[in-house]
């Protein structure tokens, strides 16, 4: 149903985001730059 489908695709975002923010904080410790 349509209700468990939108709580599926905002549980990938909410993760997506997660591991993308993570990834730049990754990035900008390696290129040494700031926050």
């Amino acid at each position: 149903n349509k209700g468990e489908l939108w709580d599926i695709f905002r549980e990938g975002s909410k993760r997506a985001r997660e591991v993308a923010s993570q990834t730049l904080q990754e990035v900008r410790e390696k290129m040494n730059l700031p926050e």
